[in-house]
């Protein structure tokens, strides 16, 4: 197998000879495409200052979106539980949870997955370290579709209690006293509007996101009054879908 550069893998899947070819067989023309980042979390991670000398241990799935598309969010997770007095494990042995497979008909493969991240939540589950997911998507799969949908990954059901969402578990330690960050004062008071995922509300977990921008100063911050985004994963791209997505977006 040759995993290429991230973005060789962009040139490549942004050219116009690819897109033709996407287009002919499932995407929408209009449907916007992102680009991989340069550098992928997993990668990142390895070069960053980890000197601290935190002892409570903390892992981090990141999931394929914010792995490779989305850098920044994961490791800035990273930085932030650092900063918590935790000592931040991104192990290499995650793999994408199988969403976008099982969405589009590949079973097997995404059980394959799921057998795959299911024995590396299980050393975390047996240590008592929790897992933190940076994408809700993510989490629903680890800690209530594996179970659900695979039948031979025996010890999914053991890891549900184990997986946490990040913005609930940063919440948490701020609330309940366990860190007291040292926010810096904002120059100019900024207002924001949060939409919560489906994927978060399926979860019945509450609206972590939202308390957890309300803690922060300077930040004026409320709720859309909408539902589903209309995006779905890679539902919203596909030629016979793209549309119902717009609508509802």
């Amino acid at each position: 197998l040759v995993v290429l550069p991230p973005m060789l893998v962009s040139l490549w899947m942004t050219s116009q000879l690819t897109r033709s070819w996407l287009v002919i067989i499932v995407i929408h023309n209009n449907a916007s495409q992102s680009n991989f980042a340069r550098n992928t979390v997993k990668q990142i991670y390895k070069k960053m200052d980890r000197s601290a000398n935190n002892t409570k241990k903390i892992v981090v799935y990141p999931g394929r979106f914010v792995n490779v598309y989305a850098p920044k969010i994961g490791v800035d997770m990273v930085v932030v539980l650092t900063r918590a007095g935790y000592h931040v494990i991104v192990p290499d042995n995650f793999v994408c949870c199988g969403v976008p497979l099982i969405s589009n008909g590949f079973a097997d493969e995404a059980e394959r997955y799921a057998m795959t991240n299911t024995a590396e939540l299980d050393k975390w589950t047996e240590e008592g370290v929790p897992v933190l997911a940076a994408c809700p998507r993510c989490s629903l799969m680890l800690k209530q579709e594996y179970k659900e949908l695979f039948p031979n990954v025996t010890t999914a059901g053991r890891n549900a209690r184990n997986v946490v969402d990040a913005c609930e578990f940063i919440a948490e330690l701020i609330s309940s006293g366990e860190w007291k960050p040292e926010f810096l004062k904002p120059t100019e008071s900024l207002r924001g509007i949060y939409h919560e995922p489906c994927h978060l509300k399926a979860q019945g977990i509450g609206k972590t996101g939202l308390e957890l921008l309300r803690m922060l100063p300077g930040l004026d911050i409320s709720e859309a009054d909408a539902g589903c985004c209309g995006i779905s994963g890679s539902y919203g791209f596909k030629k016979d879908k793209y549309q119902i997505a717009m609508d509802i977006g």
